[in-house]
């Protein structure tokens, strides 16, 4: 054994052993990638995917998603014409996933579909479910819904068959995301809890994180913030000792809205500000966008609209650039609210129907709702109350389908004070007999008062 050959080696051994150690792996990076780099000019294919799987958690972890990407497009020419189907297979969902991080949403489709075409033959195996667990979350993101439901419902069934309980809690995990992307949030629970109990039967403690991140994020969106705090404080914890940087942005950023939910603005900017430079160094422009949105919604509700603009621009730049419309789509609500505080009613309810021509054609249900009630307000504040109340009526039922407490409470609020204004003083008062129950229910003592406030005024001109 020559001596490139034992350097090289050595380092494997050494990312082998230090897996779960990003630390020591960042410390001998450099020797590392000199064994890469030598390996690389040998015939040898096994020794090269040894280094490919040493360093693939690492890699994730770290953000660095175009050395994989580098990596694998250097496998692949080397197994060029391999019978060996599912390594090919495997070698193309990894770089898949990379492209997926990079919200290169399309070039992650053209990979994942050569990788299923290479398991054809093989639609009953282990390895299939995969393939088709992550072309069911790539479609998603596309917005092509029914395709995404039936790869994911699919997968869960293949993982299942083969007895694969790993396998079978991604697949859960995947397709709750799914159900929460269609407002089906109680069902998005359950099956993301199911996946919990999976993970932590299997001492999975990365993929724990992330499902703990992602019930924490439901049980913020259906109201119970205090589960949603340990939930996201609990993930923040794993990623941070795992060194996952990607995860650690995703989870202070999720931290940051619930924060804002809250009225604790200083902390949420915290957080935000934590996440954004994160996702700069990671390199990741949807990440890096999304923060940048929230931090402009955060400067919008305390007031500082010129700050507010300063983000929302940036963000608005990179979410065109990568064309994800989903960002571009929250982007939109976002500034149209911006404007319906500081009164710009007209460029409030252009802005606003742009975010929700997109929502709608997303069938983003969540975000449909929001953007209506914003719309709601803009349309009562230019005096056009029974348009303001179809809208409101429109955001109600959505919000009661998808089991959005926190959204139907804010909108029985505003049909609340349409009602009022119309001098229907009945229907006014249910509203807010409605709202109050659900308002202490989320332990939202803002919203309990003021709903107890407009019903002694409303006592008094019945």
């Amino acid at each position: 054994m020559n001596l490139p050959e034992r350097h090289a080696r050595h380092y494997l051994k050494l990312a082998e052993s230090a897996s779960g150690d990003w630390q020591t792996i960042d410390a001998d990076l450099d020797q590392i990638r000199r064994g890469w780099n030598w390996v690389c000019t040998q015939p040898d294919i096994q020794l090269i995917l040894e280094y490919i799987e040493a360093l693939r958690a690492f890699q994730n972890n770290r953000g660095l998603w175009q050395e994989q990407i580098n990596w694998g497009e250097e496998v692949l020419k080397q197994v060029d014409g391999d019978d060996d189907h599912s390594r090919q297979s495997g070698i193309l969902q990894n770089i898949a996933w990379c492209y997926y991080a990079l919200g290169k949403f399309q070039i992650a489709l053209g990979h994942l579909q050569q990788a299923l075409a290479l398991l054809d033959k093989k639609q009953n195996s282990s390895d299939y479910g995969p393939v088709l667990s992550a072309l069911g979350v790539i479609y998603r993101e596309l917005g092509e819904n029914s395709r995404s439901a039936e790869f994911l419902v699919r997968a869960l069934e293949i993982r299942r068959k083969a007895g694969d309980k790993s396998g079978e809690a991604i697949a859960l995990g995947n397709l709750a995301l799914f159900e929460n992307h269609r407002g089906n949030r109680e069902e998005a629970i359950r099956l993301l809890q199911q996946a919990s109990k999976i993970h932590e039967d299997q001492s999975n403690i990365s993929l724990l994180a992330t499902t703990l991140n992602n019930i924490g994020a439901l049980y913020e969106i259906t109201g119970s913030f205090d589960n949603a705090a340990i939930a996201y404080q609990d993930a923040l914890a794993i990623h941070e000792s795992m060194g996952d940087m990607r995860m650690m942005a995703i989870t202070l950023n999720n931290q940051g809205k619930l924060l804002v939910q809250q009225g604790k603005l200083r902390e949420a900017s915290a957080s935000y500000e934590q996440a954004l430079e994160t996702n700069r160094i990671l390199g990741n422009p949807i990440e890096e966008a999304t923060t940048l949105s929230n931090l402009g919604h955060l400067f919008s509700t305390s007031g500082d609209v010129t700050k507010a603009q300063e983000y929302y621009r940036a963000a608005h730049q990179i979410f065109s650039s990568v064309k994800y419309q989903e960002g571009e789509a929250q982007l939109l609500n976002n500034i149209g609210a911006m404007h319906n505080r500081a009164r710009n009613y007209d460029d409030a309810i252009r802005i606003l129907k742009q975010g929700l021509d997109l929502a709608q054609s997303l069938d983003n249900k969540a975000l449909i709702s929001d953007i209506l009630n914003n719309l709601g307000q803009a349309e009562a504040a230019r005096g056009r109350l029974e348009k303001a109340e179809e809208l409101y009526r429109e955001a109600l039922q959505i919000s009661q389908q998808i089991s959005d407490p926190h959204g139907e409470m804010v909108t029985l609020l505003n049909l609340s004070s349409v009602y009022a204004q119309l001098e229907k003083w009945q229907s006014a008062r249910e509203c807010c007999e409605e709202a109050q129950p659900i308002a202490r229910k989320l332990g939202n003592a803002k919203m309990e008062q003021l709903a107890t406030e407009i019903l002694s005024i409303l006592k008094l001109v019945e």
